[in-house]
């Protein structure tokens, strides 16, 4: 019996992943979640299927580990008394309902963030792990190809996925302008192509943290295993990167080019073959750029409506904080408080959160609630450096990066999924030569 809970927990965390990207779920409707008479997305309570495999989850985990979970609760007080603070933060906010089901939503992702930590990982589950985010990868990453071929979605069964029935012409669909026409941007099955983006970013990072790894290896006594698993990897890192590419996300890219250059660049091991890396990397970014789908990186403007959506957002937020400094609009009180402080022409469009997480766990709770952020992220940076985990190094300082420029980190369930798992493995005893 110990054994089948023990196998049937492993499958429910491995499923998880494999379905970190999917969006299928019930969504509700109550009066908190419109403003205005329009239903906002943000604010729509929803049971996705992956919060219900975290709740078999924490399930399975919980009838083994009460005894441990108590004692850890007295010894993580520091958690609890965020906890008391969101709850106090709650009930002074005008959006009570709606800010203890983001508190949940908090909880829920905090417990997913323990269990990674906690999980003793053999090099087995490490390889086990790793092939199924590959395999997710690459399934989304098929799924984006055809749908930019196509220019609209699949279709069938990807609907079951959460795959949204969309074209080039479907009302608020993201698309880009190349070569002066409109392109659809795919979205694989995330709610849209910066989420996608992320999160093959994040693949390709650990592929080619791996395919460093492996032309470091110094004994390959398992010849076969080594030559499989590098071209499994290799492949795998091929068909994300296309996928990535072609999401056309600005900022992923920039730094799919900074991973995939210094990748290059590092097989060279004489410094004269690696300015000749230097070089040759150089002319095909440039050759890139040249392209129609590559202009778009350099025809930026600061009066885009994308950035001028952004700076409109930040202005506001701006304005929540100084008018709530200590404790701010509450926990998920960003929206209602948008609505009333901009023009009412603009509520169908603007009607989101800022694009900036910094910005955005300040408004919502005050500096009381950013000092709780900044001092959680200083001391998992600590720790990553202090074990000389580079791969997570650079996987945080990515996800913090992106989070400057996007929100979606907080407030969408794969990009809350994606950050929670990256903070577990930060916490986790897995050494980067174990990966």
């Amino acid at each position: 019996m110990k054994q089948l809970f023990s196998s049937f927990e492993k499958f429910l965390f491995y499923f998880l992943i494999f379905l970190l990207p999917t969006q299928l779920g019930l969504h509700f409707w109550p009066d908190f979640s419109k403003i205005s008479g329009i239903r906002i997305d943000y604010l729509s309570p929803t049971v996705y299927f992956t919060d219900v495999l975290i709740i078999m989850l924490f399930g399975v985990w919980m009838s083994k580990k009460f005894p441990i979970l108590k004692k850890s609760l007295i010894h993580n007080y520091l958690f609890i008394i965020l906890v008391i603070f969101l709850i106090f933060n709650i009930l002074l906010s005008s959006f009570i309902p709606g800010g203890f089901y983001f508190l949940w939503k908090f909880l829920e992702m905090s417990f997913l963030v323990f269990y990674i930590r906690d999980k003793e990982k053999t090099e087995m589950q490490i390889r086990n792990f790793i092939l199924i985010l590959f395999g997710s990868a690459v399934v989304q990453s098929v799924i984006a190809i055809i749908q930019f071929v196509k220019q609209g979605s699949v279709g069938g069964i990807l609907y079951f996925l959460g795959e949204r029935t969309f074209t080039g012409s479907t009302p608020g669909i993201a698309n880009a302008s190349v070569g002066g026409e409109l392109v659809l941007r795919p979205y694989g099955t995330f709610p849209h192509p910066n989420v996608l983006a992320g999160f093959l970013l994040i693949v390709v990072m650990v592929e080619v943290f791996l395919l460093i790894k492996h032309n470091n290896q110094k004994t390959r006594s398992k010849k076969q295993e080594f030559i499989s698993s590098l071209w499994l990897t290799v492949c795998c890192l091929i068909i994300s990167s296309v996928a990535l590419f072609l999401t056309m996300s600005r900022i992923a890219i920039g730094f799919l080019i900074l991973v995939l250059g210094s990748w290059f660049i590092a097989r060279f091991r004489k410094t004269k073959h690696r300015i000749v890396g230097v070089v040759l990397f150089a002319l095909v970014i440039l050759f890139g750029l040249s392209t129609s789908i590559g202009a778009r990186f350099v025809e930026f403007s600061l009066g885009d409506e994308s950035v001028v959506q952004r700076q409109i957002l930040a202005e506001k937020s701006m304005e929540m904080i100084r008018a709530n400094f200590l404790f701010g609009v509450g926990l998920g009180n960003f929206i209602p408080t948008l609505s009333t402080l901009q023009n009412r022409l603009m509520v169908g469009t603007q009607l989101q959160p800022v694009h900036n997480i910094f910005l955005l766990v300040f408004a919502e709770t005050g500096v009381v609630g950013f000092g709780f952020f900044i001092y959680f992220l200083g001391k998992t940076f600590e720790h990553v450096l202090k074990r000389r985990q580079m791969l997570f190094v650079g996987l945080l300082t990515v996800i913090l990066t992106i989070g400057l420029f996007d929100h979606y980190f907080l407030t969408l369930q794969q990009g809350q999924l994606i950050l929670a798992l990256v903070l577990g493995l930060c916490w986790s005893r897995i050494r980067d030569d174990k990966v």
